[in-house]
């Protein structure tokens, strides 16, 4: 009965994954909103599902136990992608010449280099 839902929110929250891994943050609010919109129709399923005495099976826990291992590994790029940002704003912060900017330029792209 969940699988579909399932199905939609995980092939949503890989191509937010993918998205991330590639660095590729232009289109990221627009797949945040699906995953929302597809996180959104589970829990209300699940919810009527409760209303009506009926439990995920182990199945279903499972793969609702992946979905949830599979966002925090999610947030966890997002907290690598801030912290990397944070380290820049320091370093451009930190240049005091037009030198330590062109300097920095040409360090930039291996800083962001995708591993």
């Amino acid at each position: 009965m969940l699988t579909p839902s399932f199905d939609r929110l995980e092939e949503a929250i890989d191509q937010i994954t993918s998205a991330l891994l590639a660095r590729d943050l232009e289109g990221l609010p627009t797949l945040n909103a699906a995953s929302d919109g597809h996180l959104a129709v589970l829990f209300t399923q699940i919810s009527r599902m409760n209303n009506a005495g009926i439990r995920l099976d182990e199945v279903e826990q499972d793969r609702y136990n992946d979905l949830l291992g599979k966002m925090e590994v999610n947030l966890e790029l997002v907290r690598e992608h801030m912290s990397e940002t944070a380290q820049l704003k320091d370093v451009v912060a930190a240049a005091k010449s037009w030198d330590d900017v062109a300097h920095l330029c040409s360090v930039v792209p291996a800083m962001l280099e995708v591993a």
